[in-house]
């Protein structure tokens, strides 16, 4: 028995080892840019530095999170993960930003409850710019699209591998279970209402009471008040405020370029003055519904009452209303799984489970680890924050980044992955912080002068970045055309030669290490070593003028480094 105990241990022993943690500076960058989405400025760097070796990370932690920037960050990652991909949107860049600050506003309270989001998701009705909540949806979208697309984001279920074949992984996942959720989509009514004729057909499709109740009194009192402003004349985006149209010019169209060469504007029919995105379901039981589809040659009609044949289905109730109820509340664990394992990919660069979106079935030392973040979720009744607090204080947060990466790319537990800042934080990270913008404004010039910057990254992002980079993929895609435009782009030289002017008129009087102490910590969140403040020594002299100074290569070296863009 003794001996027994003994193997027991020794095979143990390599989990009841110390991981390696991550020194102050590097921890410092990682919480930053994870949690705010941006490097902290020099003096941000200095005082985390300081709580953190001072063993007070999680207070650390604590303070960023009831910052601004951290409730806009998580509500951008929740756009990012549940709404349609950026290419098949029909709105554009403003009505998702307005999207974000709803989510912030109502969903993201201390004791916020994460099925309520799901739910308000999965039932949105009504026209987009009234309803926030519909643009989680795209008229690009045929039912099987939203069946793959929100069964992956909100269950971790991957279903669309079961749309033409029966899962290969899972076996469990048949032909039969995607085309019959793809049934409940099929109740839906999904257009975009361009112009007066469609309007008008439109405003009679309202006067069916049976539709006017599905479409529930609130979202029709909110149709209405759109119909009325089209039908006069005006546009619905002027009866926003300007902090609500982020400081830009009212567009005649609420639809991206892509929506509206979609639209079938005829010669003699007269284009709205805001078309929109309309969401509501047709008055249909959910027995009548089916969606036919073709299998090998063969045509096939599944129905709505085939999916989850072990649950009894309403047969009065809304369509939408009875699938959110079993996504989100009658089977929480698969929603935990799948929440739980978009916030380790969020915060590590991949999730336990990959790919990230599949977490179906669960197994293994990453199954166990995913199933008890799952379950913190759940004990703390589906609050994000709660499993974003779990997550960063844990140890496997915390764990030092490793310089290489593992062959299978599996073993990254063992040793943190480097990761790539993306286009937004580089963005962010060379910008003023949020602290720093609005210093000196009251609460709506504020918001405006933020809202003004983020149409202002978001198109400097759009010509700098084509490609973004994707920490789920297995190569860094799109990396050297970072770089490439980093060392190239007129506005990143611009930038360049800024910092480098202010540095060198702030430092010449001081000092060369003082000059490379405040590059270093603003550009890498760290101290420069002896051998960089040596080779850097040689090649600045502050008794030339600016331009033979050296200063602007060493600022134009350090921004073009391969570091700057990793944490």
């Amino acid at each position: 028995m003794k001996k027994l105990l003994i193997i027991l241990i020794l095979a143990l022993l390599p989990s009841f080892q110390a991981a390696e943690y991550a020194n102050a500076s590097e921890l410092a960058r990682r919480i930053y840019l994870d949690l705010l989405d941006r490097t902290p400025t020099v003096e941000e760097y200095y005082r985390a530095k300081k709580i953190i070796e001072g063993g007070k990370y999680a207070s650390l932690v604590q303070e960023l999170m009831t910052k601004e920037e951290y409730f806009n960050n998580l509500a951008g990652k929740m756009v990012k993960h549940y709404a349609p991909f950026k290419e098949e949107r029909t709105h554009g860049f403003v009505s998702y930003k307005r999207l974000e600050g709803h989510i912030r506003d109502n969903y993201l309270g201390p004791k916020s409850d994460i099925r309520n989001f799901v739910n308000d998701v999965l039932t949105a009705k009504g026209v987009a710019a009234q309803n926030k909540m519909v643009l989680f949806y795209s008229n690009f979208e045929d039912s099987a699209k939203m069946t793959a697309r929100l069964a992956a984001s909100i269950l971790g279920v991957p279903m669309k591998c079961a749309q033409c074949h029966d899962h290969k992984i899972h076996p469990d996942i048949n032909v039969d279970h995607f085309w019959s959720m793809a049934a409940f989509f099929e109740g839906m009514d999904k257009k975009i209402i361009s112009t007066m004729a469609g309007l008008k057909k439109f405003e009679q499709q309202l006067g069916d009471e049976k539709y006017a109740k599905m479409l529930g009194k609130e979202n029709l009192a909110k149709t209405q008040e759109w119909i009325k402003l089209e039908k006069d004349e005006k546009n619905i985006y002027n009866t926003f405020s300007e902090l609500e149209n982020m400081g830009q010019p009212i567009k005649r169209y609420g639809l991206t370029k892509e929506a509206l060469n979609e639209v079938d504007f005829d010669d003699e029919d007269t284009p709205l003055k805001a078309p929109q995105l309309f969401i509501n379901e047709y008055s249909k039981s959910i027995k009548s519904l089916e969606i036919d589809y073709e299998l090998d040659g063969h045509k096939y009609t599944s129905t709505a009452s085939h999916f989850k044949r072990d649950r009894s289905i309403s047969e009065t109730g809304r369509p939408r209303d009875i699938l959110s109820r079993w996504m989100s509340w009658k089977e929480p664990l698969y929603m935990s799984r799948a929440v739980a394992n978009w916030v380790t990919n969020w915060f590590m660069g991949r999730g336990f489970i990959m790919p990230f979106y599949d977490t179906f079935k669960v197994e293994g030392p990453n199954g166990s680890q995913l199933d008890r973040y799952a379950q913190i979720f759940m004990r703390n009744k589906f609050n994000i924050h709660a499993l974003v607090r779990a997550f960063v204080l844990s140890p496997t947060y915390r764990m030092k980044s490793n310089l290489k990466n593992d062959e299978e790319k599996f073993a990254f537990f063992k040793a943190r992955r480097l990761r790539h800042l993306s286009g937004e934080q580089i963005v962010n990270s060379l910008n003023r912080p949020y602290d720093e913008i609005t210093k000196g404004l009251n609460t709506e010039e504020a918001m405006k002068k933020i809202y003004r910057v983020a149409v202002y990254k978001q198109d400097l992002v759009d010509k700098i970045f084509p490609v973004s980079i994707d920490d789920t993929e297995v190569a860094y895609k799109g990396t050297l055309v970072q770089a490439l435009k980093l060392s190239t782009d007129s506005k990143f030289l611009k930038y360049a030669d800024k910092l480098a002017v202010n540095s060198f008129e702030r430092y010449r009087g001081v000092g060369i290490n003082e000059l490379l102490t405040y590059l270093f910590a603003k550009l890498y969140t760290r101290e420069p070593t002896k051998p960089e403040v040596a080779f850097f020594k040689a090649k600045i002299d502050f008794s030339k003028s600016y331009r033979s100074s050296g200063v602007f290569e060493t600022v134009w070296t350090l921004m073009n480094s391969p570091e700057m863009r990793l944490y």
